[in-house]
Formats: structure tokens, C-alpha cells, sequence
């Protein structure tokens, strides 16, 4: 094929062509996936981001309302995750399954609304999946909402969630976790992150019927965010600190002339600094200044005329914490519908579960790595559309590769070249495509028959290429050149 054939014009048109359509299409992949690699869909992650654009689709806007029955996805100001609200967005969802496999996705308005959205994606999914009994959703603290638990609890999802720091039975349950004589250890990594914590249960009514359901909350108090958050305080207190001794330099080099003006200023002052880590007392102090006397020579025995003045003095002192086997600064709190039996869904399967929520993150990356919107500018929103199944595809396809990549390798045993030139058991498809990149196929006609050379397989590359069983792309004979 010739590549002049690949160029913006048949790229539109080919966008143009597939609108409409790419939901269904979707669906016959993903499914065609599911069956063909045994993928597990009884956990789910939901997610979203945001995806920046550049260009005014003022106009297109305005035309694509007049085209199409569907509504295609608008870019507009909405909160950015990129910390960029000078550029319109588009807002990404996207639902993985174990192993970060893309089982649906699409791309809304860029000001669409993150718990809306996840409530679409929830209804979505109950309507591609057949038994949702034994299928856990898990999701960040913006599943949290009554509106979306009541959902979840009519469709049939059993959810894991964080709790939302605002709401008041987190700050309820944290102080009981930590008056607790014993939190027992829940999970240590390999690298000797301890997270410990204790669940408790509470029956709640469910949406208007009058239904119940018991609403689990694990605490977890987490050794590494105690440490962030240590650290994030320790600064908070050397800056206050260093804000104050300058307010307080200050304010010692004014003079006052009476002692009301004097207690007045001390009064403002104690209501005005806003300190949350130190503590303050302000005293006055009474003094002898030298007036001010009059141009020119003193007189002979003149004497120096001195006045009384009120100054004030400050003394700051931090505020000391008390010490706690499990301060409150390490805790975070998972809300989940799945109760607490022997054997089964245990408080280290919920956590495992939530911390499986990075699963979704790393597509994400991906998206803003090498699938990067940003640069791109379409004519029209359908376009981005279509452009956004075409990104799922290939998430799906890249997830799927390193998937089986992995489960090859483990049951092989052993390591093959990753990136940054080091072996490693757990590759990625990014690394895999690299060990393949530069292969050149020539085909030579001897005799009327075909013969095809390969140039460039590395051992790296052969090694892949068998692990995978994709030697039959490359013919049978690999040289190594």
C-alpha cells in the first residue's frame, strides 16, 4: 500500500464514516476479547481524566448539532486534572477489568461531571454484563455519593470506594480506630509499607423503598501516607513559623503612646493571624525613647529629653502533638457493600482490591504519553469521537499484549530484557515493541519463487517472538544479523 493513500483528508473521512457506529464495534471487540482470552470481569475500575485540546470549536460545535442525531462530545473550560484551565478539555472515562483490560470507555463533554459520569459508566456496564452477583466495582471517592450507592444497589454492583474527607462519619470512624488499644495488620509489601486497620459495619436505608443494606467502612491507617503527610505538615509549620516571626518583627517596631492604643493593637493582632501549628502571647512593654530635639547645636548643659512609649513583644511557641502509635494523618477510609465473611472478602481483599484502582491510572498514562491528544486538532467534535475508540482499541490491545507477555514469562520462569537495558520478570508492552522495533523484511523472487530475509532479530527479539508464538509472522527462519 502506498503511504500517500494515509493522509488527513482519508483520515477524516474515515473518522467521518465511523461515527455512529463505534459503540457497537466496541462491544463486538471487547466481547470477542473477553472470549477469546478468558479475561475476568469480576472486579472493575472505573476512572477518569481529563484531555487537553488546542483550537476554538466555537464554530464546529455550532454545525455538529445540525449534523448528527448523536451528540457528539464538546470541548469546553471545565476543572482540569492537568491544572490547565486556560485550554478546553474533553473528559475521559474508562472501566478496566483485572490486568488494566479496557472494557469500556468513551469521551464526554469536557465539562461533563466526574459523578455523572461514573454513574453512565455503572449503567453501561450492567448492561453488557449478564450476572453482576459476583462483580466488584471499585472506584475513587467520587462513587462516594448517596445518589450513585442507591444506583449501584438497583443495579446489583457490590462497590469498594473511599470516603470523601468531608464527610463526617469518616472523622467519626478515624477517632474510633484510633482510640483503639490494637490495630491489627492488614497488609506489608515488599518494600515494608505496613497498612493496618479494623471494619466496622452499619445497616442504612437504600434509596425510597425502604430497603436496607450493610454498609461496611475499613479504616486503614497506611505507614507511607503517615510519612507524606509528616512531611507535607513539617513544611506547613516552617512556613507558618517563618510568617509570623516577620508579622511579629514588625509589629515590635511599632510604638505606642498609650497603653489603650497599645492593647488595641495586640487585640487585632491576636484575631487577625490565623495560626494553626503555633501558639502566641503578646505582652507590652514599657520604654524610655529619646525625643526628637531641634536642628542645630545644644545648649550648653542642655539635658536629653526622653518620652514613654508602649511597645509590644511576642512570644511563639509550636503547638506539640501528641504522640500516637497510629496518628490520624495515615488514615484513609474504603466504603464497601461486600460484608465481612469467613475466608471471603476479607479486610486484605478489599484494600488489595483499592489498590488495584492504579490498574486504570496507567492506561491514563499511556494516553497522555504516546496517545497524546493535545497536539492533535480535529474539525469537528464526531471526529474526536471516533478518535477516542480508536484510542480505547489500542489500549485494549496494548493491556492484552502485556498481559499475556507476563503470563507467558511466569510460566516459563525467569526474565527477559526490559527497559533501560535490565532484565526484568514483570515487562511491559512498550519494552516488548521496542525489542521488535527495527526488523526489516525483504522478499527476493529466485526462480519465480518467493524467499523472505529478515534483518535485525536480535536474541532479545527471538526471545519474544517465542515466548509469544509470533515466529509465524516472520517465517520460519530468524536470522540474527
Amino acid at each position: 500500500m502506498n503511504s500517500g493513500y494515509f493522509n488527513d483528508t482519508r483520515l477524516g473521512q474515515t473518522l467521518d464514516s465511523l461515527y455512529g457506529k463505534t459503540e457497537a464495534l466496541y462491544g463486538d471487540v471487547v466481547f470477542g476479547g473477553l472470549r477469546e482470552f478468558s479475561i475476568s470481569v469480576k472486579r472493575l475500575h472505573v476512572d477518569t481524566t481529563s484531555v487537553l485540546l488546542h483550537g476554538d470549536y466555537e464554530m464546529a460545535s455550532a454545525v455538529e448539532k445540525t449534523l448528527f442525531e448523536k451528540k457528539p462530545p464538546l470541548p469546553a473550560y471545565g476543572l482540569s486534572k492537568d491544572h490547565r484551565p486556560d485550554l478546553k478539555q474533553l473528559l475521559f472515562g474508562l472501566s478496566v477489568a483485572e490486568g488494566g483490560i479496557p472494557i469500556y470507555g468513551r469521551v464526554a463533554d469536557g465539562n461533563q461531571n466526574d459523578v455523572e459520569e461514573f454513574r453512565h459508566h455503572m449503567e453501561k456496564l450492567a448492561g453488557m454484563l449478564d450476572d453482576l452477583r459476583d462483580t466488584i466495582l471499585v472506584a475513587d471517592c467520587k462513587l462516594c455519593t448517596e445518589e450513585t450507592l442507591t444506583l449501584a444497589n438497583q443495579l446489583g454492583f457490590k462497590i469498594v470506594t473511599l470516603v470523601p474527607e468531608n464527610y463526617r462519619i469518616r472523622k467519626k470512624l478515624v477517632q474510633q480506630a484510633v482510640s483503639e488499644k490494637e490495630l491489627p495488620l492488614i497488609l506489608k509489601t515488599k518494600s515494608r509499607e505496613t497498612y493496618h486497620g479494623k471494619s466496622y459495619e452499619q445497616i442504612v436505608p437504600v434509596g425510597s423503598t425502604g430497603e436496607c443494606e450493610i454498609r461496611r467502612y475499613l479504616v486503614v491507617h497506611s505507614s507511607q501516607l503517615e510519612n507524606q503527610k509528616r512531611e507535607t505538615r513539617k513544611r506547613k509549620i516552617q512556613k507558618e513559623r517563618k510568617s509570623l516571626d516577620e508579622l511579629f518583627a514588625k509589629l515590635g517596631k511599632m510604638e505606642f503612646a498609650c497603653i489603650p492604643d497599645a492593647e488595641a493593637m495586640a487585640r487585632k493582632t491576636m484575631a487577625d493571624t490565623k495560626a494553626v501549628n503555633h501558639e502566641f502571647k503578646v505582652s507590652m512593654l514599657e520604654k524610655l525613647v529619646p525625643l526628637k530635639r531641634k536642628r542645630g547645636r545644644p545648649a550648653s548643659g542642655e539635658e536629653k529629653q526622653y518620652k514613654t512609649v508602649f511597645v509590644l513583644v511576642t512570644q511563639v511557641t509550636e503547638i506539640p502533638r501528641t504522640e500516637k502509635p497510629f496518628d490520624e494523618d495515615g488514615m484513609f477510609v474504603l466504603l464497601t457493600t461486600l460484608p465481612k465473611q469467613e475466608g471471603q472478602f476479607t479486610d486484605q481483599k478489599i484494600l488489595e482490591a483499592y489498590k488495584g484502582q492504579n490498574q486504570v491510572e496507567k492506561n491514563f498514562h499511556w494516553l497522555k504519553g504516546p496517545l497524546a491528544v493535545a497536539p492533535v486538532f480535529l474539525n469537528l467534535p464526531s471526529r474526536i469521537d471516533v478518535l477516542g475508540f480508536v484510542y480505547l482499541i489500542s489500549m485494549f490491545l496494548y493491556a492484552l499484549v502485556q498481559r499475556d507477555v507476563r503470563a507467558n514469562l511466569n510460566a516459563r520462569g525467569g526474565k527477559i530484557m526490559g527497559s533501560c537495558r535490565k532484565k526484568t520478570d514483570r515487562p511491559t508492552t512498550d519494552s516488548v515493541f521496542k525489542l521488535l522495533a527495527g526488523i526489516s523484511r525483504f522478499t527476493i523472487l529466485v526462480g519465480g519463487a518467493a524467499t523472505a530475509f529478515f534483518h535485525h532479530v536480535t536474541e532479545f527479539a527471538k526471545e519474544i517472538l517465542e515466548l509469544m508464538g509470533w515466529g509465524f509472522l516472520y517465517g520460519n527462519s530468524l536470522p540474527c544479523t
